[in-house]
């Protein structure tokens, strides 16, 4: 579930670099992927010795839940990489299409991962005892 709602706010993200390729001086945006998936690798870690999981990045990124349940961060890292055209803008495309491309089959898995837990729970839920 938090990888999804992770790759939803990352979407959000990309289709707004996306939205501004034309915008002077504007930088590409992402969120700390690899930062995500350590705070998750830990949080999984933690929870399997039973201790009470902590969604929260030590390099000042401070993931948190939203009163709705979802996920917000503070702040969105800024990649240095990329090209940096006349206009000061160093968005690409090709490279945030190839981002969003990625990020909306990670999102499709972790759901189509969810709906067949559900599936489970729902089996064994109506399941009678004879």
């Amino acid at each position: 579930e938090r990888t999804s709602q992770f790759a939803r706010l990352r979407h959000r993200v990309i289709a707004n670099n996306i939205a501004n390729v034309t915008t002077p001086n504007y930088k590409a945006q992402d969120l700390p992927v690899a930062e995500f998936q350590r705070l998750l690798r830990s949080s999984i870690d933690r929870q399997h010795r039973r201790e009470v999981p902590v969604f929260r990045f030590d390099s000042g990124f401070d993931l948190r839940e939203s009163r709705g349940g979802g996920l917000e961060f503070s702040r969105v890292e800024f990649p240095t990489t990329g090209i940096l055209r006349h206009d000061g803008n160093n968005v690409s495309v090709d490279l945030e299409m190839a981002k969003l491309s990625r990020n909306a089959l990670l999102q499709d898995s972790m759901l189509q991962l969810l709906r067949h837990q559900f599936d489970l729970i729902e089996s064994a839920i109506s399941e009678r005892v004879i």
